[in-house]
């Protein structure tokens, strides 16, 4: 009976559903260091009707030395609420920076550098499927400033994701016992892979929306997704990957 008992576990524990553990929480401390120093805190701050104004913690990260992808719902603006001011701390440790912080100021301002999926919909259930934008930071923002020359994470339309690859993700969680001033670094498995978005295992927060799952392939860090649900990331497609060069493009 013994023998049949350990047999079981042996059977269970080989097996990827079973064998799957919570991923490491890992709080990066020498966020001047690449990939890290390009993943950025964020402080959105909009204006509501029928609501107090509010501010709200997110991550975002370069994919070019002027331009930040994150998370759709992140900068998404609505005529009862609107996005009127982006603070962007990149590779924040605490009150240190990687690179000069700067901010984005004025509704007209936010808006003009804001891109965010025409499918998206915040009252839609199928919303993950395109929750992702970016912010293009205006260059008088950043000329003369300490600041990336090139992004250190790559989108490649080429990359098919796949359930098993191996993931990375790095962001800025600010609630269950974090305020956003600390970077956590997770690595962890692919899970099933669904229409425009994938399940994952990592340990998340109100404050991780819109931080890079990327895959590294021979030295390169890929962009596969954006976190945006708990247990969950919108994918970053052959599409998508063209729609956000687009975006870069026609500014």
């Amino acid at each position: 009976m013994r023998t049949l008992i350990l047999m079981l576990l042996i059977c269970l524990c080989s097996d990827p559903l079973f064998a799957q553990t919570p991923a490491k929480l890992d709080t990066i401390e020498k966020t001047k260091v690449g990939p890290f120093d390009q993943v950025g805190y964020q402080l959105i701050s909009r204006k509501r009707r029928l609501r107090k104004d509010a501010n709200f913690h997110s991550t975002g990260f370069f994919i070019a030395p002027n331009v930040i992808l994150t998370a759709g719902h992140n900068i998404f603006s609505t005529g009862w609420s609107k996005v009127d001011r982006i603070e962007i701390r990149p590779g924040r440790y605490g009150d240190s920076t990687s690179y000069d912080p700067i901010v984005i100021s004025g509704e007209a301002a936010c808006q003009a550098a804001i891109r965010v999926h025409p499918d998206y919909d915040f009252g839609s259930k199928n919303r993950i499927r395109y929750d992702y934008g970016i912010i293009i930071i205006p260059e008088h923002l950043i000329r003369n400033r300490r600041w990336p020359t090139r992004a250190a994470f790559e989108l490649d339309s080429n990359y098919v994701l796949r359930e098993g690859d191996s993931l990375h993700v790095a962001g800025f969680p600010a609630s269950g016992g974090y305020n956003g001033s600390l970077m956590i670094y997770q690595k962890d498995t692919c899970g099933n892979i669904r229409t425009r978005s994938f399940e994952h295992d990592f340990d998340t927060h109100t404050g991780n929306s819109g931080s890079p799952i990327w895959v590294e392939v021979n030295g390169r860090r890929i962009i596969v997704g954006v976190h945006t649900f708990g247990g969950a990331g919108t994918t970053i497609a052959r599409d998508d990957v063209q729609r956000i060069l687009g975006w870069i493009g026609g500014r």
